[in-house]
């Protein structure tokens, strides 16, 4: 696989590797694919909203398309990263 373009989007890339993700290059208009580590099939993953991330090829800002990329990461749930925080959304929108 070859290396994205991008030195801040790329860096996400290899820290979502680091934490399981599988990353797939090639799609239509995008450079590839992130997919979590809950086998693609799990919907506990909030809601499956993120089991399945564009990788964007020339995004119109790199850096802040990086730091949602690790910002999609960090929030799996197979990381102990909170579920709660979806929840707390969800509470808001029930007020």
């Amino acid at each position: 696989m070859s290396k994205h373009p991008n030195k801040e989007i790329q860096s996400a890339i290899e820290y979502a590797k680091s934490k399981a993700f599988t990353v797939e290059q090639g799609g239509s208009h995008c450079w590839g694919q992130m997919y979590c580590p809950a086998e693609r099939t799990h919907l506990d993953c909030q809601g499956g909203a993120h089991c399945i991330t564009s990788i964007l090829s020339t995004p119109k800002n790199p850096e802040n398309h990086a730091k949602r990329l690790r910002k999609i990461v960090d929030r799996c749930i197979f990381f102990g990263s909170s579920k709660d925080e979806g929840n707390n959304n969800d509470e808001k929108r029930e007020k």
